[in-house]
């Protein structure tokens, strides 16, 4: 099953209820690939983790790792609620993770 932000543009009280689903169909071990920046519920329901750079998987593994220590360009990209796209862009071109155009 296909979640692609399922909690944008929710107030926090719907929030809860609608990633009860997700919850529900893993613990019934249904294969599911989730597009969301909830990290903590990437932590509570996902086996493995991915961030996309680009289209191109930037880092990929178990939540426990990634999320505990991603490298810069996954730390940047999991920070999307702080940052706008224009800074995560200008930040990882500064520090010499993205080529330069």
């Amino acid at each position: 099953m296909l979640f692609d932000e399922v909690t944008s543009a929710l107030d926090p009280e719907l929030v809860g209820e609608v990633l009860s689903t997700p919850r529900n169909v893993s613990s019934d071990g249904m294969t599911m690939i989730l597009r969301a920046h909830e990290m903590q519920f990437a932590r509570d329901v996902a086996d493995k983790v991915a961030f996309f750079d680009n289209g191109v998987i930037a880092e990929i593994g178990v939540p426990e790792k990634i999320l505990a220590a991603p490298n810069p360009i996954a730390f940047v990209l999991s920070s999307a609620d702080l940052f706008n796209s224009a800074f995560q862009n200008s930040w990882l071109l500064h520090n010499g993770l993205l080529p330069a155009r």
